[in-house]
This record gives structure tokens, C-alpha cells and sequence, in this order.
């Protein structure tokens, strides 16, 4: 999109953005004036529009220029690369719907959790908390002060955006058998990861339907390369042909950790990893992992909590978005 070289001489219109973007006057208009009636991406291209052309609307709280109030995420790691793609998406949706977008990391802390937590709620509007770690009691009291919406947990009573990445952790174990794998491990994330028990308990019960497969479990790990390649000497004397992980970077560090002890990928043992982080296509071989949007789940997250603070008496809302099996080249028949 290329935008018009700003006009000096006169009041920047409807129009003018319209003609930038390449759309309708009345789009513009809907769009500035009720952003529901169109879709988020064609939102934003209007929006950026309209801020690069210093457009002003009369209206007040529509215009996209007008500072709305403070958005806070808040995740448990900036080390990790599917938390960009989190972050990514959020802050694209709160900067176009007029808000002031701040970053925080907790460093996998649930301590540090929950005093970011309590220090953010007297100070921004609004929070997103990505895989919380604090207790469901902790969080409701937060959110009876402040309104929350939680990313990666499902909370009665509270608004939450997930992506279903237990029935596609199912969909994995179920691919790794029909592959003839019946000795496969899982590695644990932290211990105090909620995420990690939904998608473990999602293997152990879709175990319990595939005759003659055992899983075996490993860990807890925190999610790093580091703590990847640990696991991976743990893996070379367990016995099992396939491994699934709780997320990519544990899944990559283990890939790593093969590679320099001997063990072939996916010859030697069957790699999955969770997340679908932009590293996974980057490795040889490409690792299969579950495939599920973060970029979509921050954008999702945002409208939520936008939507939430613009109506006062809102009934919390859920979201789940599908996550898939991404088969790629770092899973194989079991070794006979």
C-alpha cells in the first residue's frame, strides 16, 4: 500500500484514506466508527492509513490517533521464539484499536508473576497474561480489579483465547504409532505449567487407546536448548524410537544434542515438537511439531480484551483456535 504524500493545505478525509487503501469511502467510514463490521486485517490497513496521513476524526473515542488507554502482556519468557510471534500479533491488533501497548517478561517466575501482576493492575487498563502460572483463586482475584484476559488457559469466569493443541498432541502420538513407534517418551515443560499437564494428560489418554504403545514421561524441563540437549541424553539410553516434547525449543535443543552423540534424526529416533515456532522449518531436518497460530492467538487476545473494556457489563468469553499435526521430516518408521 503506498501512501499519498500528506496534504498541508487541508483537512485529510475519509476519502483520502479510502484512495491509500485502495477501498470504499463507507468501508473507511464503518471500519473507523465500528471496527466489528469489518475484518481485522482490513481494520489495520486502515488504521495505519489514517495515523501515517494524520488524520483527526471529530467523533473523539473513534479516531485512531486518540491514545485509548494501556494494554499490558505479560509472558513467561522472552527467550522462547514462539512468545515473538505472540507478541507480534498482540501488539499489531492493540496499537490499530488505539491503545498503548507494554511488554512484560516473568522469567518462567510465578513469583515474579504475580508481582508484575499486582503492580500492572493499578497502573494499565487492560492484561493479557500468556500461560499463566498462578493458582485459579490468584487469578480471579486479579481480575476483580483489573480486566484480564488469559492466553493458553481455560478459566471459568474468566475470558480466555486457546489453541487445541491437545487433540493435536493426540493426532501426534496417533501418527508416531502408525509409524510402527510403540516405546515413545514425552518431555515435561516446568512443573508448574498448566499447558504441559493439558497436553500430557491429552497423550496419556489417547495412549490408553492404541494397544501396545507405552509412553514414557521425562522431565520436567525448563524451555530452552539447554535444557533440550539434557533431555537428550536421557532419551539415548531410554529405549524409545519416538519422543514428543511440550514445545519446539526443547524439541530443537535435543535435535542438537543427537546430532553431536551420533543419533540420526529421524533414523535413529522420531522427533515432535509443540508450537510450531519459525525455527522448526529452519532445522535439518525440519521438525514435525503442532502447528498452531501464537500470531492469531495475541490478535484474538487483544480484540477480546478491547471489547471487553469498551462494555461494562460483558459476560466472559472463550476462544479456541484449531492447532494441526505439521508433518515434516524429523519423524520416520520406527527403526526395526
Amino acid at each position: 500500500m503506498t501512501i499519498p504524500q500528506r496534504r498541508n493545505d487541508r483537512r485529510v478525509t475519509l476519502t483520502d484514506i479510502a484512495q491509500a487503501c485502495h477501498l470504499a469511502p463507507s468501508t473507511v467510514s464503518r471500519a473507523l466508527h465500528d471496527p466489528g463490521r469489518v475484518n481485522s486485517h482490513t481494520y489495520e490497513r486502515i488504521v495505519r492509513a489514517a495515523q501515517e496521513l494524520g488524520y483527526h476524526d471529530d467523533f473523539g473515542a473513534s479516531t485512531p490517533s486518540f491514545i485509548r488507554g494501556t494494554v499490558a502482556l505479560v509472558v513467561p519468557s522472552l527467550t522462547n521464539p514462539v512468545t515473538l510471534d505472540l507478541i507480534r500479533g498482540c501488539h499489531a491488533r492493540v496499537q490499530s484499536l488505539g491503545y498503548l501497548f507494554m511488554l512484560v517478561s516473568t522469567d518462567e517466575s510465578s513469583d515474579q508473576e504475580a508481582s508484575w501482576i499486582s503492580e500492572l493492575s493499578g497502573t494499565v487498563d487492560g492484561m493479557i497474561l500468556a500461560s499463566p502460572r498462578l493458582s485459579d483463586e490468584e487469578l480471579r482475584h486479579k481480575g476483580a480489579n483489573t480486566p484480564i484476559v488469559v492466553v493458553n488457559r481455560e478459566l471459568e469466569g474468566m475470558s480466555s483465547v486457546i489453541a487445541d493443541t491437545s487433540s493435536a498432541m493426540k493426532q501426534a502420538l496417533r501418527y508416531l504409532a502408525s509409524l510402527g513407534h510403540q516405546e515413545i517418551a514425552y518431555v515435561h515443560g516446568p512443573s508448574d505449567s498448566r499447558l504441559d499437564r493439558a497436553r500430557y494428560r491429552a497423550v496419556m489418554n489417547e495412549a490408553a487407546d492404541l494397544p501396545g504403545v507405552s509412553v514414557k514421561e521425562l522431565g520436567p524441563y525448563r524451555p530452552s536448548l539447554v535444557a533440550g540437549e539434557a533431555a537428550a541424553d536421557a532419551l539415548a539410553i531410554s529405549g524409545v524410537t519416538g519422543v514428543m516434547f511440550f514445545d519446539d525449543l526443547l524439541a530443537l535443543g535435543a535435535m542438537r544434542r543427537f546430532a553431536h552423540i551420533g543419533m540420526r534424526v529421524p533414523e535413529d529416533i522420531s522427533v515432535i515438537g509443540c508450537d510450531d515456532c519459525f525455527a522448526a522449518q529452519m532445522v535439518q531436518p525440519q521438525l514435525t511439531t503442532v502447528s498452531a497460530s501464537a500470531d492469531e492467538l495475541g490478535r484474538s487476545a487483544a480484540q477480546m480484551l478491547v471489547t471487553q473494556l469498551g462494555s461494562a457489563n460483558i459476560e466472559p468469553q472463550s476462544q479456541c483456535l484449531p492447532a494441526q499435526l505439521a508433518i515434516r521430516h524429523s519423524t520416520a518408521g520406527a527403526a526395526v
